[in-house]
């Protein structure tokens, strides 16, 4: 593979950017180095591209390359390891569940039998119950028992409670 000069660096940086990792073994293998893995591969063509631009070849290239690989994997040693691509995965959140207030007692309201008549002066009338619940509410008695015998046809007796 033929390596060329640069003008600057930052072109034999983007040079070096576009390199596919098979790039990188033709590179190392042109001067004669046999990379162990990917990794070596690429530092190995990072130097020897960044000798070639400084003007060496032949065995001071290789020299220059070794020299320089050798130094960065004594500094980072972590380098000299075989690299893999690790996944990182997403941490998970756990949510913290709020202690459990006291229970307040609630307000129980008062329910009547089925068909009970309460009088409600603060509203102005009457509620018929049925089924728990407050089922009607008219102005006069007698208009709860209509509801009563038309939804129902219930006729009393109705109990009412004042």
């Amino acid at each position: 593979m033929q390596i060329q000069k640069f003008t600057s660096a930052d072109a034999m940086v983007k040079y070096l950017k576009g390199l596919t990792p098979s790039d990188h073994f033709k590179i190392a293998k042109s001067v004669g180095i046999q990379p162990k893995d990917k990794a070596d591969a690429h530092l190995y063509a990072d130097y020897i591209v960044q000798g070639t631009s400084k003007g060496l070849s032949g065995a001071s290239l290789v020299q220059y390359a070794e020299a320089n690989v050798k130094r960065l994997q004594g500094i980072m040693p972590h380098l000299k390891e075989k690299h893999q691509v690790a996944s990182v995965a997403k941490p998970t959140v756990r949510k913290v569940k709020a202690k459990a207030k006291p229970s307040v007692a609630k307000v129980t309201k008062v329910k009547f039998e089925d068909f009970t008549i309460v009088a409600r002066p603060d509203r102005g009338g009457f509620e018929g119950w049925y089924g728990g619940r407050a089922e009607a509410f008219r102005t006069t008695k007698e208009k709860v028992e209509a509801f009563f015998f038309k939804k129902y046809s219930r006729l009393g007796p109705f109990k009412t409670v004042n």
